[in-house]
């Protein structure tokens, strides 16, 4: 498995670079799109601060499996932001100060988006690993 390190930006970025980001946000920005496609934080970082990160893709109907691995999809939502209706031409869109230049910019939406998945392998809660004797795996699972 691929792994990126939390003190280390460039190893996250080695993993899943800007042309790859870009082609996901544009899949994910579609209306129709079944299956989103982004990065899943399979693992906690360890005492070194290395942590397991893969490509993934995930039906839109998924639900989120809680402490197992982190699912992060990116979009180009952040684009859509620097418009806002202007209701005195008419509805038509007005530039919000200087976000539509910004908002050309894909480095920024991909520098904050790498930003996420650092944030996410730091803060999140993983369960520890089932072994033999758990109790998660004791009792009647149906069948």
């Amino acid at each position: 498995m691929p792994t990126a390190n939390i003190h280390d930006r460039a190893t996250v970025e080695a993993l899943y670079p800007l042309a790859a980001f870009e082609e996901d946000a544009a899949h994910n920005s579609a209306g129709k799109a079944d299956v989103i496609q982004g990065i899943r934080v399979e693992s906690p970082p360890d005492e070194n601060g290395t942590f397991t990160l893969s490509r993934a893709k995930r039906h839109v109907g998924e639900v989120r499996t809680n402490g197992v691995a982190i699912f992060l999809a990116p979009d180009h939502q952040y684009r859509y932001s620097a418009l806002m209706k202007d209701d005195e031409n008419y509805g038509g869109p007005i530039e919000k100060g200087d976000a539509l230049a910004s908002a050309r910019n894909s480095a920024d939406g991909y520098r904050s988006f790498i930003d996420s998945i650092l944030e996410t392998a730091r803060t999140a809660d993983f369960q520890p690993p089932i072994g033999r004797g758990e109790e998660r795996l004791r009792g009647f699972h149906g069948g």
